[in-house]
């Protein structure tokens, strides 16, 4: 889901969760844990906004593939339906 600003989109995460009182969006740019330049704030917003075309169905179906693939409880979800 996240397109090419991952790197600052989890910066800019890690910044929001440490920063209490930010008087403007710039202001997590001064985090020690946000390495880029304010700028950088904006492109991880752009950039990490959800697809058009994803649906709910499709997230359900990603998040599944995705619990299968790293072997959790859900695997045996799937060869319950077979």
């Amino acid at each position: 889901m996240l397109v090419q600003a991952k790197d600052a989109t989890f910066e800019l995460m890690d910044s929001v969760m440490t920063i209490r009182n930010a008087g403007c969006l710039a202001e997590f740019s001064l985090s020690p844990l946000f390495r880029r330049k304010w700028l950088s704030i904006y492109e991880a917003l752009q950039d990490s906004r959800p697809q058009k075309n994803l649906t709910p169905g499709r997230v359900a179906q990603s998040l599944f593939s995705l619990l299968v693939e790293i072997g959790t409880p859900a695997s045996s979800l799937k060869t319950r339906g077979k």
